[in-house]
This record gives structure tokens, C-alpha cells and sequence, in this order.
């Protein structure tokens, strides 16, 4: 550990009995607690998004990052315990967090363990069946490969695949709004923006939270290892949510998950 507290890397660590080094181990703790911070940011970023604030492209780079870091880290941590090794670099080479959900679901996840308690059944229920989900996450995906660079993309009219995953979203958007009676209410009164946008955040941030919730919950709950036992604190902000919280959360506020308002909060 660093003076000032930090966790550091000590590049001549010697390897641990199960093949895994203590500046691996190391590695490991900091990219989860990194991920967890980036996607708190994320969440915050898309939260602050209204009339005035149109700036999709910081919460895309960053919950596309927080999730595919959270799940390769959940993948190299079944690994080890199930071979006491960490997988090969080739191995975790995706952006595709739809095909990362998926192997976590088969690699990381026993239906059987997950159905022991109803709050992991709904977990895999969720993260195996959720239309809205695997939509969010296929246009979060879309940015991770192939939208991060778009405008230049069209620019020097480079002819590699490439997808405006902003005017997806905002057609997501329009969508939610035309199928809630209360935001298609909203819309309609032009005094009320700001209102109808953290409503409008509140349903998508609530859909990614319950995502992130339901992975960290393998962590404690699922058959990750003793190892990814000793991870709750760096976890706790999505480990500890409840139903009535998902989408309440005040991710503004980085130093503490707070609860915020509804529509009229």
C-alpha cells in the first residue's frame, strides 16, 4: 500500500500457491474498484442529462468502459477459482458487452446457485431474459466498437463500420416517452423539461443499476470464490440497493450514494 493509502503494485511480488501473483492480485482489486467508479460517474453523467445538457457521448464512454471491465474482472476471478490461474490476454479481447453478458451468465453463474435465493433468481432472470436490458447494452456496445471515433469516422469518410449511437438512444428515448402516459404528459408542457428529463433518466439509469447490481451480487452471493468475498467494501455502492432505490440514487454526488427525488424531487 502507498503513503498515502492507496493500494499499489509491487512489480517484484512473488508468484501466490495458486499460480496467481500478488501484483496480479492487486491488478484485479483496483480494476473492479475502478470499474464501479466509472460507472457511478456514468450513471451521474446520464442523470445530468436535460434540455440543456445534450452531451451523451461522457456517460456512453463511460458505462460502456465500468461494464466491461466489471465483467471481464468477474470472469478472471471464476477463473481463478476454479484453476487458480487468470485467463490469457486473447481471451478478454471484446468490447461486446452483450457477448460478455453471455459468458458471464455461462462461465460465472450456476442456475442452480443463482435459484437458491429469490433475489439471484430474479438476477438471472433479469440478466438473461431483459429485452430493454440487452438494448441498452447492444447500443452501449455499438459505442464501445465501433461509435467512439463517429464524427471522425465521417469526417475522413472511412469506410470500417460505424453507428451514431446518440441519435439510437434518443430514439430509445422517444419511445419511452411515447409509451409512459406521464412522460408523453410532460412533453407536452414546455415549462416542465427538466422534469421530464430526470424521469426520463430515472427509468434508463434504474435498468443499468439493476444490471449492476445483479453482477456484483455474484460476488458475494454467487460462485466467483473466496476471493471475490473480499471485495464487498470496493462493491457496496451497487451491492447494497434496493428495489425502492433503483433509480433514485444520486450519482452527483461521487464521495456518497445519496437517494434523490422522483419526477417532482
Amino acid at each position: 500500500m502507498a503513503g498515502d493509502g492507496t493500494l499499489s503494485l509491487d512489480r517484484g511480488s512473488p508468484p501466490m500457491k495458486s499460480g496467481v501473483t500478488t501484483e496480479q492480485k492487486l491488478a484485479l482489486a483496483l480494476e473492479v474498484r475502478t470499474a464501479i467508479k466509472l460507472l457511478r460517474v456514468g450513471l451521474g453523467e446520464l442523470q445530468s442529462i436535460d434540455g440543456a445538457n445534450d452531451f451523451y457521448y461522457l456517460p456512453f464512454q463511460l458505462l460502456s468502459s465500468g461494464f466491461e471491465r466489471l465483467m471481464k474482472c468477474m470472469i478472471c476471478l471464476k477463473r481463478q477459482h476454479d484453476t487458480g490461474q487468470f485467463p490469457a490476454t486473447e481471451e478478454l479481447k471484446t468490447h461486446d458487452l452483450l457477448a460478455l453478458k453471455d459468458r458471464v451468465v455461462s462461465e460465472c453463474i450456476s442456475r442452480d446457485t443463482a435459484y437458491r435465493r429469490p433475489a439471484t433468481k430474479d438476477d438471472y432472470a433479469y440478466m438473461v431474459g431483459d429485452d430493454e436490458l440487452k438494448r441498452l447494452l447492444g447500443m452501449l456496445s455499438q459505442f464501445g466498437k465501433f461509435a467512439r471515433y463517429y464524427n471522425l469516422d465521417v469526417v475522413t469518410g472511412s469506410t470500417k463500420p460505424t453507428v451514431d449511437v446518440e441519435e439510437k438512444w434518443c430514439q430509445y428515448e422517444t419511445e419511452l416517452l411515447n409509451d409512459d402516459k406521464k412522460l408523453s404528459a410532460l412533453s407536452k408542457d414546455s415549462t416542465r423539461l427538466d422534469e421530464l428529463y430526470r424521469y426520463l433518466n430515472r427509468i434508463i439509469v434504474s435498468r443499468l443499476e439493476r444490471f449492476a447490481r445483479a453482477l456484483v451480487r455474484q460476488f458475494t452471493l454467487g460462485d466467483l470464490g473466496k476471493e471475490a468475498k473480499t471485495y464487498t467494501r470496493s462493491i457496496s455502492c451497487f451491492l447494497c440497493i434496493t428495489d425502492s432505490e433503483l433509480g433514485n440514487v444520486d450519482y452527483g454526488n461521487i464521495s456518497g450514494c445519496t437517494s434523490r427525488g422522483g419526477p417532482n424531487g
